[in-house]
């Protein structure tokens, strides 16, 4: 599912999300797929439907890397989908 607007306050701590470019069409096919795979385990959002600063990341940092956010903790790039 992909999400039209998520902050950390409507997020369950429980599920993670994917946070990825949405300009780049590579990065939104690549979301969609993962988005389909996990179902309801996770969320995916554009970086560019979210309030960043709730998430500790800025504008600069989503729009060179895709990132995972589970419980406060942020991963970049290959962490994030290792």
């Amino acid at each position: 599912m992909v999400a039209s607007r998520t902050t950390a306050a409507t997020k369950p701590a429980a599920l993670g999300l994917l946070i990825f470019d949405g300009d780049c069409g590579f990065c939104t096919t690549a979301a969609r797929k993962f988005a389909d795979f996990a179902g309801e385990s996770a969320e995916v959002a554009p970086w560019q439907s979210l309030d960043l600063a709730d998430f500790g990341l800025t504008e600069q940092e989503c729009s060179t890397a895709v990132y995972w956010v589970q419980d406060g903790t942020s991963y970049r790039g290959a962490d994030a989908v290792a």
